[in-house]
């Protein structure tokens, strides 16, 4: 009897060891989880303001046709009275777009310095601007759709008439292309077009997707361009070649690319899922989330999800590697120099950094 309790005692101080061994290396292996801490935050002095916006540091509030725009330290940094009252107001890039009431399209950059602009003969029907500040304009023209595009210095990239569709997504890679996708009206079925364009507007490739929709293009690593559909990822080459294909299988809540990931948000039935995928199109990691994310902001080497009062920050191991407990609803959140955070909270911007 003492030989067996003798035995059992040895194996249980070796399960023991075991155990606080692992839990130690785990420790020391686990990377430690960063609080955000908030640095600064500005909220809007206009209680009646008719559209508010945000770039980079700087908030901007129009009422009627005035801007006026303050730093994050609060500080007034400058006022602009245009021609005509304010109608819409994007973010492009780093510059602000105006359509105003008489149909001109104005672009300024963040110091208030209207760099370019257009009038237009009647109300455009949208107005797209992508992350490289280039900016897509619709409208009407003899009963026939156009698009004008304009990159950041307001050189026109050329005039593109477009009949039978409608434009889905709009993307750039900042320089010398474009893509636009088209949801086809011409036939009874749903299909879809995704056309390439140079500088001077004109066509470099095209392709059809039968009995799909692609709402989403981005420009990611190398300069690829992604195509998305409800379920499926394309990789194309800026020749038109389609270089790549994956299928996440579930349908594609959110996506976007940074300089060299890939990143999904997945949702398979009331589950939700975050998918991370390198350039060579291989799944890397996937990582239950739980609850729908807002919206996502792939950076190079996580991707941040956010909620409507927090953020997570998740690395390209899969890993949670940032987290931010927010009071107000979330609207959206942009990335900063010196590893920081831009959130935009219903009228409140606020400066987030790593402690």
């Amino acid at each position: 009897m003492k030989k067996i309790y003798i035995a059992v005692s040895i194996v249980i101080l070796t399960l023991s060891g075991i155990t606080l061994y692992n839990y130690a290396r785990d420790v020391k292996n686990s990377k430690e989880i960063v609080v955000l801490s908030s640095q600064a935050n500005l909220v809007s002095i206009s209680k009646s303001f008719d559209h508010m916006i945000c770039v980079e540091d700087v908030m901007v509030e129009v009422e009627g046709s005035v801007l006026k725009a303050r730093n994050i330290d609060g500080k007034i940094h400058w006022s602009q009275k245009l021609q005509s009252k304010v109608s819409k107001i994007i973010r492009s890039g780093t510059n602000i777009i105006v359509l105003d009431k008489e149909n001109r399209i104005i672009c300024l950059n963040k110091q208030g310095k209207i760099l370019w602009q257009y009038k237009y003969d009647q109300v455009p029907i949208d107005i797209i601007a992508d992350k490289f500040g280039f900016t897509l304009v619709e409208y009407k023209k003899n009963d026939v759709a156009n698009i004008d595009v304009y990159d950041a210095k307001g050189v026109k990239a050329g005039t593109v008439p477009i009949e039978n569709g409608y434009i889905l997504s709009f993307a750039s890679s900042g320089t010398d292309n474009y893509t636009v996708s088209l949801l086809d009206t011409s036939s009874d079925h749903i299909k879809s077009k995704v056309i390439n364009y140079n500088q001077k507007g004109e066509l470099i490739w095209a392709v059809n997707f039968d009995n799909r929709i692609v709402p989403r293009i981005s420009y990611g690593p190398k300069g690829n361009i992604y195509l998305i559909d409800e379920t499926t990822v394309y990789k194309y080459r800026t020749d038109g070649k389609e270089v790549g294909k994956i299928d996440l299988e579930d349908k594609i809540v959110s996506f976007d690319c940074s300089t060299e990931n890939i990143y999904a948000v997945l949702k398979d039935k009331n589950k939700y899922k975050l998918i991370l995928v390198n350039e060579s199109m291989n799944k890397k990691e996937v990582i239950n989330i739980g609850q729908a994310p807002n919206g996502l902001l792939g950076l190079k080497n996580e991707a941040v999800l956010y909620y409507g009062d927090k953020i997570e920050g998740y690395d390209k191991n899969g890993k949670i590697s940032f987290t931010f407990q927010n009071t107000s609803d979330i609207n959206d959140i942009y990335s900063a120099s010196g590893n920081a955070l831009f959130v935009i909270s219903n009228n409140k911007m606020e400066l987030l950094k790593y402690q």
